[in-house]
């Protein structure tokens, strides 16, 4: 009797768990909201966060020597504008970039360039989105089925048309500033390329969830879970998908229902991985950037 009665239980935990989510997903901009749940919900707390996030000052350091000679020192940020559309899909290594200086650039009395100047660069690293499964396996981007992009920056354009050249790449952790808005970030990592960012391992943690609680709950829970997961799918395309999805992806419900079952089975998270694929990393024109120097830079007086 016990027994049967734990059965219960973790079915009723299961079936909160889940009728829960639809809300916390579709609803990424809203404030957190505080509240009882046996499942964390993957994703809703982070994009919450983003959207009341201060940026970071940049970083700008500028020595003079005893001549009176300036030079910005390795590390020191400046942001780029994006003159082009870039998708991982099509990027290619080696591929010329457009982008501008966002600001002027100055080193104490020394202007450097103006505002609105050319940066030259290339794509330095292009990877295409993959079967989520993929990402399943240990090793170079694991956990990670989304594209991503790396750029390298080696000269600035001043106002005279002279070259300065740089060796700059994005900045570690910092985010790109979208003209149009993706629920998930787009943040460079350590290499210089811009990835996906969002709470995967805590979708892949429902997932073991989901089919833990169904096989705790014998056959009769295995079935409900499914049945149960494959409705909030049909309505909740980032529950059916496990990422974030964008408004231009499309779902019909007979596919999120499809997809929602397959994550409430045991080993749904492989199901999953084989049905599902990660999303390109789209740049549009007018995206900014931020970029660090990897080697001081010398001024030279005008």
């Amino acid at each position: 009797m016990a027994f049967t009665h734990s059965k219960k239980l973790c079915l009723q935990l299961l079936l909160l768990a889940i009728l829960c989510m639809p809300n916390a997903f579709c609803q990424p901009q809203a404030a957190p909201v505080v509240q009882a749940s046996p499942v964390p919900v993957p994703g809703a707390q982070e994009v919450a966060a983003s959207a009341t996030e201060v940026p970071a000052p940049l970083v700008w350091q500028v020595q003079q020597d005893e001549l009176g000679n300036y030079k910005v020192l390795k590390g020191s940020q400046f942001k780029v504008r994006l003159e082009q559309p870039l998708s991982s899909e099509s990027a290619k290594i080696g591929e010329p970039i457009s982008t501008r200086l966002v600001d002027e650039m100055r080193a104490g009395s020394e202007l450097i360039a103006p505002a609105g100047q050319p940066v030259l660069g290339i794509i330095s690293a292009v990877s295409q989105s993959r079967k989520t499964i993929k990402s399943y396996k240990p090793g170079k981007n694991f956990l990670d089925a989304q594209g991503r992009i790396g750029f390298n920056f080696s000269g600035i354009v001043d106002s005279l048309g002279s070259l300065i050249k740089i060796d700059a790449v994005p900045s570690e952790k910092s985010r790109i500033d979208q003209i149009k808005k993706t629920k998930a970030q787009l943040v460079a990592n350590k290499n210089g390329e811009y990835v996906v960012k969002y709470a995967v391992g805590k979708y892949a943690a429902l997932d073991l969830a989901i089919g833990t609680a169904g096989l705790v709950t014998g056959p009769v829970g295995i079935v409900t879970s499914a049945l149960v997961s494959g409705a909030v799918g049909s309505v909740n395309k980032n529950f059916a998908a496990g990422r974030p999805v964008e408004e231009d992806e499309q779902y019909t419900k007979k596919q999120g229902f499809i997809m929602g079952v397959g994550r409430g089975l045991p080993g749904g998270f492989l199901i999953q991985g084989m049905t599902t694929s990660g999303k390109e990393l789209e740049l549009n024109q007018g995206d900014i950037l931020t970029v660090s120097l990897r080697e001081d830079l010398d001024v030279r007086k005008k």
